[in-house]
């Protein structure tokens, strides 16, 4: 990998754990339950949070959202920490610009990180269809994390 890719994805880590710690809130469950909700238009902002432990979990579905249908913890090659799962859309309309935003917490639920990535953006999301997404906490580990889906 080029150094200098090398140093500004350590740099873009750094920034995200530094958010977390200092800026980011409490309140995840620990719980292993996973809630879900959301508003029921694509007018923003529409936000679907889950929230469960680092293990797997089956979201809850509903009809006229766009929401996680599934997530896990997972750790890369380089030994980097992070969430994988699925998003769905679940309304009438394509969706664009669908962002999942991941808030990681250790065991005593203090934020430890915080990221996100776009799921769909140039392109659309049509109704009853699913993409995949990753988000990644570094090389920071965590207890349990909430998932939150805009658009």
């Amino acid at each position: 990998m080029d150094k200098k890719i090398l140093a500004i994805f350590v740099v873009a880590a750094l920034l995200a754990y530094i958010f977390g710690n200092f800026v980011g809130g409490s309140g995840c469950s620990s719980t292993g339950k996973v809630t879900v909700s959301n508003s029921e238009s694509l007018n923003p902002p529409a936000i679907t949070s889950t929230t469960g432990s680092a293990a797997e979990k089956p979201a809850q579905q509903g009809i006229g959202k766009i929401e996680v249908t599934s997530h896990s913890k997972t750790t890369n090659s380089i030994g980097f920490y992070g969430v994988v799962g699925e998003v769905k859309n679940n309304t009438s309309k394509p969706a664009t610009y669908i962002k999942v935003v991941a808030t990681f917490y250790n065991a005593e639920g203090t934020v430890v990180g915080t990221n996100f990535t776009y799921v769909v953006s140039d392109d659309t999301l049509a109704p009853s269809t699913s993409l995949p997404f990753e988000i990644s906490n570094a090389a920071v580990d965590f207890a349990s994390y909430k998932l939150d889906v805009r658009t």
